[in-house]
């Protein structure tokens, strides 16, 4: 199987993951989220490489492919630890059990990290889609914003060694 295919496979993977977490999230949370049309744009042009994608070396395909596999293993793994200790939401008001232990004892949002690492690798493919890769790096910005927001609303702070992208 060629790395591409792989590749693919994740990303359709990934897909279906979002499409999951926003089916099992409350109605409320799912209004709050709102994309701009640039913003749903620029995730429409994440589908371009499922049907056209730069022809690299096997080696670095492979590379690609790993790293794409690492990004959906740390979302979801953030998932299932904020699921277990019944504090994952879409929105950053929501939740009241911090998390300071597991993936969040080093990064600050380990799932947002592993999206952002999906979508850069994802882009690399096609890399007209790098427009898409920011805008979602953008989006993810701003609910680092109101995450903090709601957390030092509780007199909480935390942060970990991804801090650095989200300011």
């Amino acid at each position: 199987m060629e790395p591409i295919t792989i590749s693919r496979i994740l990303f359709i993977i990934w897909l279906l993951n979002e499409i999951f977490v926003v089916i099992r999230s409350d109605p409320e949370d799912r209004a709050a989220v709102q994309l701009s049309r640039f913003e749903m744009v620029a995730v429409m042009l994440l589908f371009v490489p499922l049907f056209i994608a730069l022809d690299y070396p096997d080696w670095f395909g492979w590379i690609l492919a790993i790293v794409q596999s690492i990004g959906l293993a740390l979302e979801i793994a953030g998932e299932v630890q904020l699921s277990r200790s019944k504090s994952f939401s879409m929105t950053a008001s929501t939740p009241e059990m911090f998390q300071t232990t597991g993936l969040y004892r080093f990064l600050e949002n380990p799932i947002y990290v592993g999206i952002l690492l999906q979508v850069v690798v994802w882009a690399i493919w096609m890399p007209l889609i790098l427009v898409g890769a920011w805008a979602h790096y953008n989006l993810l910005r701003k609910m680092v914003t109101s995450e903090r927001t709601h957390l030092a609303e509780q007199d909480f702070v935390h942060r970990g060694v991804d801090s650095f992208l989200w300011n």
